[in-house]
């Protein structure tokens, strides 16, 4: 099985600083930070905002659960 593509993998091929993404999402940068550093959990709902807008640069479909990021349960 290939291996899940990091939250911070997918920005930076987005070409998107993680301010830029914050303000394009209306997600905190604090929030993505944790996504990044997979430090503590995040919910579904935060991960597949960020996604909308690194899927619509890259013309991807990424979903949270295809992402190596710790999720809510």
């Amino acid at each position: 099985m290939a291996q899940k593509p990091t939250v911070r993998e997918l920005r930076e091929r987005a070409g998107l600083q993680i301010r830029e993404l914050a303000i394009a999402s209306g997600v905190s940068e604090a929030s993505i930070n944790r996504m990044e550093r997979k430090g503590s959990p995040v919910g579904v709902v935060l991960v597949n905002k960020i996604l909308r807008v690194i899927n619509d640069r890259l013309g991807t479909d990424y979903e949270a659960h295809e992402v190596d990021v710790m999720l809510l349960q």
